[in-house]
């Protein structure tokens, strides 16, 4: 017997946003994921361009993270700069930043600098499509909106550039949506499960940016946490579940 859309959707566990599966939707995806790739071709060559604080900074720091890691040593101390430093204990490094420490420890150095400059990109995109679906924009406003963010001229030039400010910016939208997808959500496991998916996103914003950057992504998340809750409490959602 074969079931319609409409009744495979009905039969999909309340955690699965309906939208996720629509073909508009995953059509939309699929022309964000490709215009990403396009718009960022030079990430494909062999050059690759970087601003002096990634150059100088970050990336040392990261290619010093994924040696350890691929070396099955977790990195406490670097000996290499300021005649010695603490490592592990310092947030700017990248430990505990899971994009660095994956990308470092099983790629070359460039490649590894290209996939985190293309995954912020992508994560920023993607993640903005989905809050404002969830928020109820159809797919053209949600395309033009995650575009209009992944594409701002802040975050594309960070992202070559000050990782401090890319960890921020590229997880913050996430962290939204976790947070709006556990206030809509009626099951207590449910809810749980999107607080965790915010929780993963703030504490990589705190892995890239203990300071300032986290300062300011907490208070927008409590602002956000409180308007939704309190002012403006969702209703039944038109993309979402039951």
């Amino acid at each position: 017997m074969q079931l319609s859309g409409k009744a495979i959707r009905a039969r999909l566990p309340a955690i699965v946003p309906v939208f996720v599966l629509r073909h508009a939707d995953l059509a939309t995806r699929f022309l964000l994921f490709a215009l990403t790739a396009v718009t960022d071709s030079n990430l494909f060559r062999t050059e690759v361009t970087l601003g002096s604080d990634a150059a100088t900074q970050y990336y040392p720091y990261y290619y010093f993270l994924g040696e350890s890691l691929s070396s099955g040593e977790i990195p406490g101390w670097n000996p290499y700069q300021f005649s010695g430093t603490p490592f592990a204990a310092d947030p700017l490094p990248g430990w505990t930043y899971l994009p660095a420490m994956v990308l470092f420890s099983f790629l070359p150095l460039t490649v590894a600098v290209k996939g985190l400059m293309f995954s912020h990109l992508l994560l920023a995109g993607l993640s903005t499509y989905a809050l404002a679906r969830t928020l109820g924009m159809g797919f053209p406003g949600a395309f033009l909106a995650a575009i209009g963010y992944e594409y701002s001229g802040l975050f594309y030039v960070q992202n070559t550039c000050c990782l401090q400010y890319i960890g921020v910016m590229a997880w913050l939208p996430l962290a939204l949506l976790g947070a709006e997808l556990a206030i809509r959500s009626s099951r207590w496991l449910y809810r749980g499960l999107w607080w965790g998916l915010s929780g993963l996103a703030i504490s990589q914003i705190l892995a890239s940016w203990f300071g300032q950057g986290s300062y300011y992504a907490l208070l927008a998340l409590g602002g956000y946490v409180a308007y939704r809750t309190l002012l403006s409490p969702p209703g039944n959602p038109p993309f979402m579940w039951g």
